[in-house]
């Protein structure tokens, strides 16, 4: 008989806190070619390998994500709880126009997180590698477009 395969399954927020952050903007070859056109940033980049524990029709992005963390770890907060509560942050549509006749849909797509990583930066102000995934094959926000795309 057979060995199945595993389907990769779709991670649950284990909180649903937020805690505002943003994406640190980045150049397109970031700190390896910074002088390669400096003036166009975007918030992260999609990653051009498939992943085991992303399914198939969500995409791989790698950023830097910024925000007051310091309250959350002196409170010996875990570290996946507060990497969850501000993509749940990031997640959140902006507010409707006052006429609009659409809800609108978050920025980004609806991002799931896959690995996280805390660093500090030379400031002493921590920061988060983080590894998402996002419906979105391509988007505006980020450098490239999902695996597959040419």
């Amino acid at each position: 008989m057979a060995k199945r395969k595993k389907k990769a399954v779709v991670r649950e927020p284990i909180t649903s806190q937020k805690i505002e952050c943003a994406f640190r903007k980045t150049s397109v070859y970031g700190s390896t070619l910074p002088q390669w056109n400096p003036n166009s940033k975007k918030c992260g980049s999609y990653s051009n390998s498939r992943w085991s524990s992303i399914p198939k029709k969500r995409y791989a992005v790698l950023a830097y994500v910024d925000g007051d963390f310091d309250p959350y770890i002196e409170n010996e907060t875990p570290l996946e709880e507060i990497a969850w509560a501000c993509v749940n942050y990031l997640n959140t549509p902006p507010h409707r126009k006052k006429f609009g006749r659409r809800s609108p849909k978050p920025l980004y797509g609806t991002l799931v997180l896959i690995r996280h990583t805390l660093k500090r930066g030379e400031d002493g102000k921590p920061y988060f590698e983080m590894l998402l995934s996002t419906e979105h094959q391509k988007n505006k926000h980020f450098w490239g477009a999902g695996y597959g795309v040419s």
